[in-house]
């Protein structure tokens, strides 16, 4: 009778090898905008496309039916053009409908949403990314969309009477203002004739503090219906959805200041956010021979990956060279050490600015978040905390023994230790809390694992101290002839 499982030799069989971890792709560019000459099969309207900077065919669709010295081709050529003076980055395009470049008529369009079907539009399709293209954008901008504050905007529009007899449905709320422009909203009637809801679908700005609102024939012979609205100044609709969209992606928006003054810029950067760097002026630069001022972010975004790939993901993209800028749109005086200077100002408020150096050019000038905190730092955790997420699902559904602990906290350990050879932290350790890992935790399938890192912090500040030393006045004759 044959044995079961019998083997009169010498055998190798695979075993299961722990694999590293690598560091996650921090540096792919989500840009979001027009262009109204676009090939619609390259670029689909509300779709994320991957697009590589050397990739001059498809970018080449963005102009695609674009007559030639057309005034305004689209805030997206602009914008990847400029990109393209500082590398050849990765890039998710997502394109809306619009037709003049800066309307602030399309940030309702840039903004977007998820409708009912589950489609993404707007800068939401950027949470699409990953699945469509393979590629989460970490580096997010939305240029010449994201300087735009509306005073006197609609922030809502309230039912004060519903009303009775109208025509079940949802129609156009005409609003009507002497002042006001560019607010829309629809109302809906329910199965019983009354007004139930109002949809803003945007807030325009300018209006005064009680527009009329009008309906058109179709609802019926109803009556009895009133509006009211609430009017205010509102922060920039694509910053604040931006901010959203980059908590979820663990990603970072780059967005354009006003391009006014620097107290138009202060008050702008009062939106805040932790992951948002707000950059002001806006910048000068050539195309074919002509000058045009164009919103910064794109440019910055490209910065970011350009230093992600030469300098690694932790340094600061401050006090680094850009390429293509000619001028600005207005001066930013700058001198070392002078706490007055308007460049000093701008960043004493979270804003990065652009500065002129002798013998380099035009550098970018800032390291903070608007919340005030330093971005790279943000970015170094946000690297961190993704690559060990990719990496320890290996471990997931592993039994939980003591081997099976030791395992992981030597994995992340190793992996931290790569980091401080790099220099891209200082420090950090990982244990397992024996505070946490409690008999009712382990049983529950669940294990805590606590890391610390020393993140690396830009050098903002150098302070020399100067003091006069006479006493070097007795080396004047020491081992002279006299």
């Amino acid at each position: 009778m044959a044995q079961k499982d019998f083997l009169h030799g010498v055998e190798v069989k695979n075993t299961p090898v722990t694999q590293p971890a690598v560091d996650v792709n921090m540096s792919t560019i989500g840009v979001i905008g027009i262009a109204p000459y676009a090939d619609p099969a390259v670029f689909p309207l509300d779709t994320p496309v991957l697009v590589s900077g050397s990739d001059t065919q498809t970018i080449g669709a963005l102009t695609a039916t674009a007559p030639a010295g057309a005034a305004d081709i689209g805030t997206l050529p602009v914008a990847v053009s400029s990109m393209l003076d500082e590398c050849s980055p990765l890039m998710v395009i997502v394109r809306v409908s619009g037709t003049n470049s800066y309307d602030p008529g399309t940030i309702p369009a840039i903004v977007g949403g998820i409708d009912s079907a589950g489609a993404y539009h707007g800068v939401h399709a950027f949470l699409a990314a990953e699945s469509v293209t393979g590629y989460r954008p970490r580096l997010l901008c939305a240029p010449g969309y994201t300087s735009q504050r509306s005073k006197g905007a609609l922030a809502g529009v309230s039912i004060a009477a519903a009303g009775s007899g109208y025509t079940p449905g949802t129609y156009p709320l005409t609003i009507t203002d002497t002042s006001g422009t560019g607010a829309q909203a629809h109302a809906v009637v329910g199965s019983d004739g009354t007004f139930i809801n109002v949809e803003m679908t945007a807030s325009g700005s300018g209006y005064s503090k009680s527009p009329s609102f009008s309906l058109p024939s179709a609802v019926g012979n109803g009556s009895g219906a009133k509006f009211s609205a609430e009017v205010a100044d509102l922060d920039n609709a694509v910053t604040a959805e931006l901010k959203v969209i980059a908590d979820r992606l663990r990603a970072v928006a780059f967005v354009d200041g006003p391009n006014t003054n620097a107290t138009a810029a202060i008050n702008a950067a009062n939106e805040g956010g932790s992951r948002v760097m707000m950059i002001d002026p806006w910048i000068v630069r050539e195309t074919d021979g002509v000058s045009a001022v164009i919103p910064p972010s794109a440019k910055f975004a490209a910065l970011q990956a350009y230093s992600d790939m030469q300098n690694g993901f932790w340094r600061s993209l401050s006090n680094q060279e850009l390429h293509g800028v000619i001028g600005l749109a207005r001066p930013v005086d700058f001198v070392m050490g002078d706490e007055n200077s308007a460049a000093n100002i701008l960043n004493a408020n979270s804003i990065t600015t652009i500065i002129r150096r002798a013998g380099t050019g035009y550098v970018s000038w800032g390291n903070r978040a608007l919340d005030g905190s330093f971005l790279c730092v943000t970015r170094t955790i946000d690297e961190i905390s993704d690559a060990l997420l990719l990496a320890t699902m290996q471990f997931v559904d592993m039994g939980i023994t003591k081997n099976f602990v030791t395992e992981v906290v030597a994995f992340v350990n190793s992996y931290l230790r790569q980091l401080i050879s790099k220099g891209a932290i200082t420090g950090g350790k990982c244990w397992a809390d024996t505070s946490l890992n409690t008999a009712s935790a382990v049983t529950n399938g669940q294990v805590y694992f606590d890391f610390d890192i020393g993140p690396v912090y830009p050098a903002e500040r150098i302070t020399f101290r100067s003091t006069i030393n006479d006493g070097y006045v007795s080396t004047i004759f020491t081992g002279s002839n006299s």
